[in-house]
């Protein structure tokens, strides 16, 4: 397990936003550096080689969901298995992944659940990015509703 001051990279494919999941991160006492967004996951391999004690947590998220933000499919269906291949060469202690739907559905469990895996404290501040992310989820989908 690493330990405080083990890198973390979030990544995930177009529409999996894996952001709120780093601002979940960012609230643990304990995390080290923090590194998200689509330049990391195009460097994974390379950020895995500069840094040994790095870990990788890959947001997914429902192709479905993703398309009913505009994701284009190609782009997603491209992105996953880029990201997922790279991971796979990794040895399994170094990456995780994390179902969007299920950290909404779940916060805590799946926030404790990521802890253990990083080695971090779980803080209930973590909470915050998640369900603020639950409640325009929901917002949007009335929306959606709505408009049909």
């Amino acid at each position: 397990m690493p330990g405080a001051a083990a890198v973390i990279v979030v990544v995930g494919p177009p529409g999996a936003r894996p952001e709120v999941v780093a601002e979940a991160l960012e609230a643990a006492v304990d995390a080290g550096p923090l590194l998200a967004g689509p330049e990391h996951a195009a460097r994974g391999g390379e950020l895995a080689a500069e840094r040994p004690d790095a870990r990788f947590v890959l947001v997914r998220r429902d192709l479905e969901a993703c398309l009913r933000e505009g994701v284009a499919p190609d782009a997603w269906h491209e992105a996953a298995a880029a990201l997922l291949a790279a991971l796979e060469a990794l040895a399994p202690e170094r990456w995780c992944v994390v179902g969007r739907e299920r950290l909404l559905a779940d916060p805590r469990a799946e926030l404790r659940r990521l802890c253990g895996f990083l080695g971090l404290t779980y803080d209930q501040a973590m909470l915050a990015p998640v369900e603020r992310a639950r409640r325009a989820e929901a917002a949007g989908g009335a929306a959606r509703a709505a408009e049909q």
